[in-house]
């Protein structure tokens, strides 16, 4: 009898709803299958949800069905989703701070370094990011730089003047070089890109070779001059709304917190490998991978060396107090971050670099 009772006993707890359990909702204007979703942000909320034994588990919305790349900060901030991906320069008002950061000059070309480098300086060299995103009411966790980014166009380029008056896609510093390519800058969120060249309405897209497939571009992009340009950051992938991180447990923090080196790392890693991918079906789909033609190189190369003094007065004008501390600050970064990466053996490694010289060191909670 009594055997029979613990029976009952155990089966009731195992389909007994876990104490205190909670459901967060994530919103991102990201396609299901874009890279960052499948190798970063999904392993990342599954670790998270396994690691509280489903004390929290997490419900995505995708493709922009909730929030979209401009409306996501909002929507965190309001609770119409509690994450999500937020791009700081497509809500500068809000974060005009951490929008500066897009500006820096375009002097990396590697995602790894571009990575490591964006997350130790926002997280703890940038003093005057921390306060605008506490006083929105959203807790930024974790922030990738993507691979590096190609034009890419729907006619051939064989000339500079190929370029004259076309409307290229660049947001930030990437509108800079749109400019000084004989281009006219556009500013369109992913979801806009495709629409945009298959209308007409736009000629040719700054992006990762990702995008081919991410963004279904190599249906559009007939040409890729294979020169890099840069890496586009920050893209802050994981922000929760702040009163409900508040709410949280101490354990589920934890359990957020450990998780977020392995999810900056895939990112990057995964970025590089979905751009390897994409680089070859877009080779096989008849898309042609072409060096630069004449000009090319020196008209980028000037915006690259300018790049510093254009931050220099972009970020005064916005009302940044110190912006040489943080330009200083943010090329020492880029060496140190280099000599990190040319040493690192795996994926592991990496990780490892990134837990002990930033996610250790943030200061995550009062509680």
């Amino acid at each position: 009898m009594y055997k029979f009772i613990a029976t009952l006993v155990t089966g009731a707890l195992a389909f007994a709803p876990v104490a205190n359990a909670e459901q967060l909702t994530y919103g991102t204007y990201f396609k299901a299958g874009h890279n960052i979703i499948v190798d970063a942000v999904k392993p990342y909320l599954d670790e998270v949800t396994q690691k509280t034994n489903n004390s929290l588990t997490f419900k995505l919305f995708t493709d922009g069905t909730v929030v979209g790349a401009t409306t996501a900060a909002k929507g965190i901030q309001q609770g119409l989703v509690d994450m999500g991906t937020i791009l700081p320069i497509y809500v500068p008002s809000t974060f005009p701070m951490t929008a500066l950061l897009s500006s820096l000059p375009l002097s990396q070309t590697n995602s790894l370094i571009e990575t490591g480098v964006i997350n130790e300086l926002f997280f703890l060299d940038c003093d005057e990011c921390q306060p605008e995103w506490a006083n929105t009411n959203i807790k930024p966790l974790g922030m990738y730089g993507s691979s590096p980014y190609l034009l890419q166009c729907s006619k051939e380029i064989n000339e500079l003047d190929d370029l004259k008056g076309k409307r290229i896609q660049g947001t930030g510093e990437f509108g800079s070089v749109a400019s000084a390519l004989g281009g006219l800058p556009i500013g369109l969120t992913g979801s806009e890109l495709y629409s945009g060249m298959s209308q007409g309405t736009l000629d040719c897209v700054i992006g990762t070779v990702a995008w081919l497939d991410t963004y279904g571009l190599k249906d559009v992009v007939k040409y890729i001059v294979d020169v890099p340009l840069g890496v586009f950051r920050p893209v802050s992938q994981m922000n929760i709304n702040s009163k409900k991180w508040n709410k949280l447990s101490k354990e589920q923090q934890q359990a957020m917190i450990d998780g977020l080196p392995a999810m900056v790392a895939n990112s990057a890693y995964g970025y590089a490998e979905e751009d390897r991918t994409a680089r070859d079906k877009g080779l096989a789909a008849g898309i042609k991978f072409a060096p630069p033609p004449e000009g090319f190189m020196q008209a980028f190369e000037k915006v690259s060396n300018e790049g510093g003094e254009r931050f220099i007065k972009l970020a005064k004008k916005n009302g940044m107090k110190n912006p040489q501390r943080l330009l200083d600050r943010y090329l020492e970064l880029q060496q140190e971050w280099g000599d990190i990466v040319a040493n690192v053996k795996s994926k592991d490694d990496y990780e490892a670099a990134l837990r002990d010289r930033i996610f250790t060191k943030v200061k995550w909670s009062d509680k």
